[in-house]
């Protein structure tokens, strides 16, 4: 976390690319963040948390939609 906001990177943000065999996706960036702070990222920016699939652990699932305009 320490290295990565040292960087100018926020402290879940991880770069990874998925191998399967002698094939490889481009490299992407990953971003690991709590709930709090993913409300954080999406505010003003015209996207919303729709919902979180959670369960026991600390990990979940967010779904957000663009939001829409009235």
């Amino acid at each position: 976390h320490e290295r990565n906001r040292s960087r100018g990177r926020m402290g879940g943000q991880i770069r990874i690319r998925i191998r399967f065999r002698a094939v490889a996706s481009p490299w992407f960036d990953y971003l690991f963040v709590s709930r709090p702070e993913l409300e954080e990222l999406l505010e003003g920016t015209g996207w919303r948390l729709a919902r979180v699939v959670e369960d026991d652990t600390p990990l979940y699932v967010a779904v957000i939609e663009k939001s829409q305009l009235s």
